[in-house]
Protein backbone atom coordinates (compact mmCIF):
# COMPACT_ATOMS: atom_id res chain seq x y z
CA UNK A 1 0.00 0.00 0.00
CA UNK A 2 2.45 2.41 1.09
CA UNK A 3 4.38 1.21 -2.72
CA UNK A 4 1.43 1.99 -4.46
CA UNK A 5 1.20 5.73 -2.78
CA UNK A 6 5.39 6.10 -3.23
CA UNK A 7 4.77 5.28 -6.85
CA UNK A 8 1.80 7.01 -7.43
CA UNK A 9 4.35 10.27 -6.27
CA UNK A 10 7.08 9.34 -8.35
CA UNK A 11 4.30 9.25 -11.04
CA UNK A 12 2.96 13.03 -10.03
CA UNK A 13 6.91 13.85 -9.71
CA UNK A 14 7.83 12.60 -13.50
CA UNK A 15 4.84 14.27 -15.00
CA UNK A 16 6.15 17.12 -13.55
CA UNK A 17 9.60 17.09 -14.57
CA UNK A 18 8.55 16.74 -18.22
CA UNK A 19 6.48 19.40 -18.27
CA UNK A 20 9.28 21.03 -16.66
CA UNK A 21 11.86 19.94 -19.08
CA UNK A 22 9.03 21.43 -22.39
CA UNK A 23 9.09 24.68 -20.60
CA UNK A 24 12.40 24.76 -20.11
CA UNK A 25 13.06 24.33 -23.97
CA UNK A 26 10.60 27.01 -24.80
CA UNK A 27 12.64 29.27 -22.43
CA UNK A 28 16.19 28.25 -23.88
CA UNK A 29 14.33 29.19 -27.08
CA UNK A 30 12.80 32.55 -26.34
CA UNK A 31 14.98 33.92 -24.02
CA UNK A 32 18.28 32.81 -25.28
CA UNK A 33 18.65 36.56 -27.21
CA UNK A 34 21.68 37.21 -24.76
CA UNK A 35 24.11 35.07 -23.63
CA UNK A 36 23.87 36.19 -19.97
CA UNK A 37 20.33 35.29 -20.21
CA UNK A 38 20.99 31.73 -21.91
CA UNK A 39 23.44 30.85 -19.38
CA UNK A 40 20.52 31.99 -16.40
CA UNK A 41 18.21 29.98 -17.94
CA UNK A 42 20.47 26.93 -18.57
CA UNK A 43 21.28 26.95 -14.79
CA UNK A 44 17.70 26.70 -13.30
CA UNK A 45 17.19 23.82 -16.23
CA UNK A 46 20.31 22.05 -15.48
CA UNK A 47 19.47 22.33 -11.80
CA UNK A 48 15.70 20.94 -12.65
CA UNK A 49 17.20 18.32 -14.77
CA UNK A 50 19.50 16.86 -11.45
CA UNK A 51 16.12 16.87 -9.83
CA UNK A 52 14.06 14.87 -11.96
CA UNK A 53 17.45 12.80 -12.31
CA UNK A 54 17.44 11.96 -8.68
CA UNK A 55 13.40 11.11 -8.81
CA UNK A 56 13.86 9.17 -11.27
CA UNK A 57 16.89 6.82 -9.40
CA UNK A 58 14.43 6.34 -6.64
CA UNK A 59 11.77 5.73 -8.53
CA UNK A 60 13.12 2.84 -10.33
CA UNK A 61 14.84 1.47 -6.90
CA UNK A 62 10.48 1.66 -5.43
CA UNK A 63 9.78 -0.34 -8.53
CA UNK A 64 12.11 -2.66 -7.42
CA UNK A 65 11.55 -3.26 -4.13
CA UNK A 66 7.84 -3.98 -5.20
Amino acid sequence: RSHHTTLQNHGTTLRSCSTTLWDCSVILRSHCVTLQNCSMTLRICSTILRNCGTTLRSFSATLRSC
